[in-house]
């Protein structure tokens, strides 16, 4: 039922006198009056009007009851309101009917003092529920009735104000959530204005809320660019809202990044009347992400960049040179003599020694370099916006020195080498692979030519590697093909040629391949005849 509008007027302490009705059942014909059995035509037509007014008001529920708690009277709007009929609430009693919510003693104490003062009580609320299951909120409004100064019934005036109550529920429980919510909540007039803001505005943004009242919400101090909160603006009234995430600084200075939600609150006729923002802290948020992301993209052991983040960079700074022309390099790190460290001290101390190496390389270069570790004793370095050759080939002097230096692992000292193998961009290619396999093929021969040194690239290194390469695939096939041909050469010694013995030799298309010379021989007898 909808809540009416107008409220019965507030009861008096004064009880009516002579009251115009009485008896039961829903109208009370004018002649079954209780002492007005002379009244004159004039009042009587008087009480009919009222009575029947009484019974048609549609917003009002009406009803009476005598001394005992029966019920006298029971209009159209109480049995619309409790639904029970009339036929059903007239002369029983009203606890029977109604029943008063966890205030049923308090209610009828309340109804025992009308009947011992005579004076009506102050109209208040109370929470009702009907024989018929039916709970509604009702503003209810109790009258003594006289007639020659004696109480004869007492009538009650309710309006149904379950909505109303629950509005107020809503707006409380509304309340609640602006003044706990763990969001800053700020309201604004439809000029930006802040009108009022929750308990945790100064929580998140540190400022006390006298100091934001009647300011309008750029004056928190947010680092945006000019023109921003034009745009924000133009966007909030073209969608009703906007969220996005920015960077803002707290009454102490602290910078902390925010995630602003603003929302525009229209009234009935379509009209903005209000704004709300609500500023979310998301500086945990923020570093999670960034943790998630490290771990992502660094070595669980060094801590330094892994291959994902390393080719990243080496695109970036491959697009840097298409741009401007920056040159950069890549270095390809191998540690010597590494595995015996492991071996004989044990994996921990292998760890140990990588991170130590780690570190010195991180002092060898600029903050502008990428060092990488690409797994087991492999590292590499991106120089990048390098001036040339020169200057790679100083940082790669640096990290010999460094990486030479003893370490310490247990207690014992252990010394390690490196091979270094040097790619230029654009000399030795100006794309990722290129530049990652001449820097390998560098570092191949730094090994070949007796470790503990750096190289760099060239055309005939890659020719050797490849004519290398080319070789060992055609061994590999000639093995499995068996275009071998064992042979005997003879063996003699000069101080007893009577003991001349014979040697196997492999011959073929391809020669030395002592895997099949071993393999045949061992198949023939030692001194054959």
């Amino acid at each position: 039922m909808n809540e009416p509008s107008p409220k019965p007027a507030a009861s008096t302490s004064a009880p009516l006198s002579d009251p115009p009705l009485a008896g039961e059942g829903k109208a009370i014909p004018a002649g079954d009056f209780p002492g007005r059995v002379e009244a004159g035509p004039e009042a009587l037509g008087w009480l009919h009007h009222f009575v029947t007014a009484l019974e048609l008001a549609p917003a009002v529920a009406v009803h009476s009851m005598d001394q005992a708690g029966t019920i006298r009277f029971w209009n159209r709007a109480s049995e619309e309101l409790y639904g029970i009929p009339s036929s059903e609430a007239v002369g029983k009693p009203f606890r029977e009917l109604v029943f008063h919510l966890d205030h049923q003693a308090e209610f009828e104490d309340a109804i025992a003092a009308i009947w011992r003062s005579g004076h009506a009580p102050p109209a208040r609320d109370w929470q009702v529920q009907s024989r018929a299951g039916r709970r509604h909120w009702v503003y209810s409004c109790h009258y003594p009735v006289k007639h020659d100064s004696v109480m004869q019934e007492i009538f009650c005036m309710e309006v149904d104000i379950t909505a109303r109550k629950e509005a107020e529920s809503n707006l409380a429980q509304a309340a609640q959530v602006f003044q706990n919510a763990r969001d800053a909540i700020i309201m604004m007039d439809a000029d930006y204005r802040v009108r009022a803001v929750n308990g945790a505005f100064t929580s998140v943004t540190g400022h006390a809320p006298e100091h934001i009242l009647g300011q309008s919400l750029a004056s928190l101090g947010w680092d945006a660019a000019d023109g921003f909160y034009e745009r924000i603006w133009s966007e909030l009234d073209g969608q009703d809202h906007w969220e996005g995430e920015l960077a803002s600084v707290r009454s102490n200075g602290e910078r902390y990044p925010v995630r602003v939600a603003l929302t525009a609150i229209r009234d009935a006729h379509g009209d903005v009347a209000s704004y709300m923002a609500m500023l979310s802290d998301i500086s945990e948020r923020k570093r999670l992400e960034e943790q998630v992301r490290h771990q992502a993209e660094h070595d669980a052991l060094t801590g330094l960049p892994n291959r994902i983040l390393f080719l990243d960079r080496l695109h970036q700074a491959l697009a840097t040179w298409r741009r401007q022309r920056d040159r950069c390099a890549v270095m390809f790190l191998d540690l010597d003599k590494f595995k015996p460290i492991n071996d004989n001290h044990g994996h921990q101390a292998g760890d140990a020694v990588l991170r130590e190496v780690a570190a010195r390389l991180r002092a060898c270069v600029r903050r502008v370099d990428t060092i990488s570790r690409l797994g087991g004793d492999e590292f590499v370095v991106l120089l990048a916006d390098i001036k040339g050759a020169d200057q790679a080939a100083h940082v790669a002097g640096a990290v010999t020195q460094a990486v030479a230096r003893p370490i310490d692992v247990g207690g014992q000292q252990v010394t390690l080498s490196v091979s270094i193998g040097i790619a230029l961009c654009p000399d030795d290619g100006d794309d990722v692979e290129a530049l990652l396999h001449h820097a390998d093929v560098a570092m191949y021969h730094a090994k070949q030519d007796g470790r503990d040194t750096f190289r760099f690239f060239d055309p005939a290194m890659n020719a050797h590697v490849i004519e290398r390469v080319e070789l060992e695939n055609r061994l590999r096939q000639a093995i499995e093909s068996q275009e071998f041909v064992l042979e005997y050469q003879p063996r003699s010694r000069w101080r007893a040629a009577a003991s001349a013995r014979s040697r196997p030799c492999c011959a073929g298309a391809i020669p030395s391949a002592g895997c099949c010379c071993r393999s045949t021989s061992c198949r023939w007898p030692r001194n054959p005849a």
